[in-house]
């Protein structure tokens, strides 16, 4: 099993809006949204922002990714994730959507960059879907 924060600095720190926050175990700056609550023994592993206001933020930690719509946080924890995909077709892809383990559907807005081929979506995606076997596989 690979740690999560081995994946996240594998997968996701080579996105342009991703930020390794590493060095901070618990509020990380400019989040843009009020600081999510963490659960006991949980780290902050980094936060995807995209400088665009209606996309929304994401911050990952060793449990869960939390995303921030409005201003307001919603957690879904690695081991509640059922199902994820993609929004949208391959070259206008605008986010992710989530099915948890209790039908609840959850979507991320990423808006992708006009006219580009691949999204970070797809590298989130593949993010989670690794995640989320190793929880289960525990």
């Amino acid at each position: 099993m690979v740690s999560v924060r081995s994946r996240a600095h594998r997968t996701l720190r080579r996105l342009a809006d991703f930020r390794d926050l590493v060095d901070f175990a618990s509020e990380p700056p400019g989040l843009g949204c009020s600081a999510p609550l963490l659960h006991d023994s949980e780290e902050v592993v980094g936060l995807y922002s995209r400088t665009n206001d209606t996309a929304d933020t994401l911050l990952f930690t060793t449990k869960a990714i939390m995303v921030c719509h409005s201003h307001t946080w919603q957690r879904v924890d690695y081991s509640d994730i059922d199902a994820s995909s993609v929004v949208g077709p391959k070259t206008a892809v605008t986010g992710i959507k989530i099915i948890t383990r209790n039908s609840e559907t959850i979507f991320i807005s990423l808006l992708n960059y006009e006219g580009s081929r691949f999204s970070d979506a797809f590298e989130i995606l593949r993010f989670l879907g690794g995640v989320s076997r190793d929880v289960r596989a525990c």
